[in-house]
């Protein structure tokens, strides 16, 4: 091979490098400056309406793939106590708005 081909093949391997790096994904992009793509922290649940019930509470609970849940209307009108989501017991609230909280 000659040093003219082994420098066009460098050349060619670098910049398709670059290229695959520059694929649109956030998480190879950071040199190149695009935004970073965040996802909604996996603590809090929104299902669109209000909250009327303790029934209604618990649905959405277990919509969000929580069991073993128990729950009470506290004084601040959201839900609040306890459920089972995956291997973990969790203290959890859904608000008026029908958010959900886990802590």
């Amino acid at each position: 091979m000659s040093k003219t081909m082994i420098a066009a093949f460098a050349i060619a391997l670098v910049g398709s490098t670059g290229a695959a790096l520059a694929d649109g994904n956030p998480e190879l992009d950071r040199s190149f400056g695009a935004p970073r793509v965040y996802s909604a922290p996996p603590s809090v649940a929104v299902v669109p309406g209000p909250v009327a019930s303790d029934a209604d509470a618990r649905a959405r609970l277990q919509a969000d793939g929580y069991r073993a849940i128990d729950v009470t209307r506290g004084n601040d009108g959201a839900w609040h106590g306890t459920a089972i989501r995956g291997a973990a017991r969790l203290g959890v609230t859904v608000d008026p708005q029908g958010r959900i909280y886990a802590r």
